[in-house]
């Protein structure tokens, strides 16, 4: 019984971890993209103001 349990509480924690890591990878990509967005539409009005 105990090595089952055991079994269990790693695949479980392993499961965790990957998930957040994965959605970590995810929302650190989502802003990048958001951030180099912003940077050229501001980059963009700056030279229009020019």
């Amino acid at each position: 019984m105990s090595p089952n349990y055991q079994n269990v509480l790693t695949w479980t924690t392993s499961t965790l971890l990957g998930i957040t890591s994965y959605t970590g990878l995810f929302l650190f990509l989502l802003g990048i993209k958001f951030i180099r967005h912003a940077a050229e539409s501001r980059g963009n009005e700056i030279m229009a103001c020019n």
